[in-house]
């Protein structure tokens, strides 16, 4: 690399990526030809950025990733490859907007770093292709040119081509680091990586061990307490009646303190969603540790859920990939299936990523609807921003009563997750904006479970289970014992023929101290 500093090195990236993706982003790829001398720029830039990131690996003393098996190009039908520029347009700008301004190399998670390395990989293998297809200056196509597009029937009649890899050019390329998950809460550890899946469903050899049982401890569920800058939130999250018949407990809390305040957020499986469980845990304190984040690095809180929320679907999409690419023998694969055959489970992990029309009733797998967001300080009060994905509620009550911040009237399919469907539920992203929160007030999020078949709100129905729960400051699992109160008045309407909040249900209150600010 250069004589400067890694920071200006990565600075230069950067502006290099986006570079590139103002030349996709203009590409007509049926008059490549009138593009060549900027895709050659593009390429060159492309590189450059590859090998900026190979040396911040590098420093960091860390390994570069390998070359991942990749679907060939020469197999997309002509409408898939017309988008393909617009949609790795669109996920480099994603990825981009993860780097914040000055960052320090040596100091970015593993995710970031390698989130948009595999996309430059990806690009780079993208636009190479597409100069092998440019029309030599003699005026002939080159033989390997594909003089126009052709329709998918055409290319689905040839025997299919050998799938190719992602193109970056080093001297020995090496296995992506072990980490991939971000770690509990409760326990930190190393940044975790990213990687991607392979294109095939047949057998891979095993690579790193993708460790999920982080994801199965769930302290919450016997409720917690957390408190920060005179602010103090009980979570906890429950099975729900025994009419609901859930064999196990589909919905997350989890709550932090962070710079001026605290964040939490709640979390529900997509109905079906395979490892929808692991999906709710791993959102909720994802998205949780990414806003701490945020906020140490300046970032003003409404931007900060923002990004956290944007962060969480990406390291989503990352995980799945890791799962896919460490091997049909890893024991996260092992976790997922269950007693389920294999390849059932890797054909619905794969149809996540790249929905087939055929599978259309298959859940995506890794999926949650979720709420969450933060409250800190503000001037001479707090400030609360939300977020919500899917279908769940939040309400805030001050002196002039219960407020609903998001009412439940979501669709159900509405999720976090990896694949289109994720990214649909993230382009539909709702925010609260700013509110204001004063010593004394109330703030409660929770999962559909609660407020599902009825009108009457989280504060109502908390009032009902328990009339004095607005004055308790304790114990510390005062929202495990709130809902352990919903579920056995479910259970005693459930005898009188009366079915209520039967699902798995999730609950953060918040309570402002008197005399705080």
């Amino acid at each position: 690399m250069s004589g400067k500093s890694l920071e200006e090195d990565l600075r230069e990236a950067l502006d290099a990526v986006a570079r590139a993706a103002e030349t996709l982003s203009a590409l007509d790829i049926e008059r490549i030809d009138d593009s060549a001398e900027a895709l050659a720029l593009s390429s060159r830039d492309l590189k450059t950025a590859i090998l900026t990131f190979e040396a911040i690996f590098l420093a960091r003393g860390e390994k570069a990733p390998g070359q991942t098996p990749a679907p060939p190009l020469d197999s997309f039908g002509p409408l898939r490859l017309k988008k393909y520029p617009v949609t790795l347009v669109s996920e480099l700008e994603r990825e981009l907007e993860t780097f914040p301004p000055g960052a320090d190399p040596k100091r970015l998670s593993q995710f970031n770093l390698l989130g948009l390395y595999f996309k430059l990989a990806e690009t780079f293998r993208f636009v190479q292709w597409l100069g092998r297809r440019l029309t030599p200056r003699a005026g002939r196509r080159s033989s390997t040119a594909v003089p126009k597009l052709v329709a998918k029937t055409d290319v689905a009649k040839a025997a299919p081509p050998e799938p190719e890899a992602v193109a970056v050019e080093r001297p020995e390329p090496t296995p992506p680091p072990a980490e991939i998950l971000p770690p509990p809460p409760v326990a930190p550890s190393p940044a975790p990586a990213r990687t991607v899946a392979p294109a095939s469903v047949a057998p891979v050899a095993p690579r790193a061990p993708i460790d999920l049982a982080p994801f199965e401890t769930r302290p919450e569920e016997n409720g917690e307490q957390v408190s920060a800058e005179g602010l103090l939130v009980f979570h906890a999250s429950v099975k729900g009646p025994s009419f609901a018949q859930r064999t196990e407990n589909e919905d997350a809390s989890c709550a932090l303190p962070v710079k001026g305040g605290l964040t939490f957020a709640v979390a529900s499986a997509l109905p079906t969603s395979l490892g929808g469980r692991i999906a709710a845990t791993f959102v909720t304190r994802t998205f949780c540790r990414l806003v701490a984040t945020a906020l140490e690095s300046g970032l003003e809180p409404e931007r900060a859920v923002s990004q956290a929320v944007v962060g969480t679907q990406q390291l989503l999409a990352s995980m799945l990939r890791a799962i896919l690419f460490a091997g049909n023998d890893s024991p996260a694969l092992k976790t997922l299936r269950g007693s389920l055959p294999l390849e059932n489970v890797v054909k619905i992990l794969q149809n996540t990523l790249r929905p087939d029309d055929r599978l259309r009733h298959v859940k995506p797998a890794l999926s949650a609807t979720f709420v969450g967001g933060i409250v800190v300080e503000h001037e001479k009060a707090y400030v609360a921003h939300f977020v919500r994905v899917g279908p769940g509620a939040a309400e805030h009550k001050g002196k002039g009563g219960a407020q609903p911040l998001f009412l439940l009237g979501r669709g159900v399919d509405a999720c976090l997750g990896p694949g289109p469907l994720g990214e649909a539920g993230l382009a539909g992203l709702e925010k609260t904006g700013g509110v204001e929160v004063l010593p004394g007030d109330l703030v409660a999020i929770t999962t559909s479970g609660l407020v599902r078949g009825h009108e009457k709100g989280i504060f109502r129905v908390l009032h009902e289970v328990d009339p004095e729960f607005e004055r308790r400051t304790g114990p510390a699992t005062l929202a495990r014992e709130l809902l352990g109160k919903a579920v056995a008045r479910s259970e005693a309407a459930a005898h009188q023929g009366r079915r209520v909040l039967d699902d798995c249900m999730a609950l953060a209150l918040l309570r402002v101290r008197h005399g705080t600010i």
